[in-house]
């Protein structure tokens, strides 16, 4: 799996200011490489380090990935729609498991600036829930 820049997110990166961070599967590839969270989230939640340590869990730690699915799951199709195609605008590609997988992350750590605060506080707190347990 490869996420490419964008002209869309190489544009955001130079217009706004970021948080940047990656990572890469065990063989090597990486999948995520700059996030912009809300300031307040950021600094409560750790910001991208966290982020990108609930991407790790999401692909190294069945269990976790589980719990987040089941949660994912429970997001009501207008809400998960939102929430991808926030995603999809920004860049990310239109793949369930790039969606999951960064749904999760900015759920679990910190709100993705434009995503409709509505929509972040009804599901982020059972997401935080489990990437505390999990990230002792």
């Amino acid at each position: 799996m490869h996420l490419m820049l964008t002209i869309q997110m190489l544009k955001a990166i130079m217009e706004k200011d970021i948080a940047a961070g990656w990572y890469a599967t065990e063989d090597g590839v990486t999948t995520s490489v700059a996030h912009w969270l809300e300031e307040d989230d950021f600094r409560s939640n750790g910001g991208v380090m966290n982020h990108e340590i609930a991407h790790g869990f999401y692909y190294t730690n069945p269990q976790y990935k589980v719990e987040v699915d089941y949660l994912i799951g429970d997001i009501n199709h207008r809400d998960y729609e939102h929430l991808k195609k926030v995603l999809i605008k920004g860049g990310y590609s239109d793949d369930k498991t790039i969606i999951d997988d960064e749904i999760q992350a900015y759920m679990s750590t910190g709100k993705h600036h434009e995503w409709k605060d509505s929509v972040y506080e009804k599901y982020s707190s059972e997401f935080i829930k489990i990437f505390k347990r999990f990230n002792k």
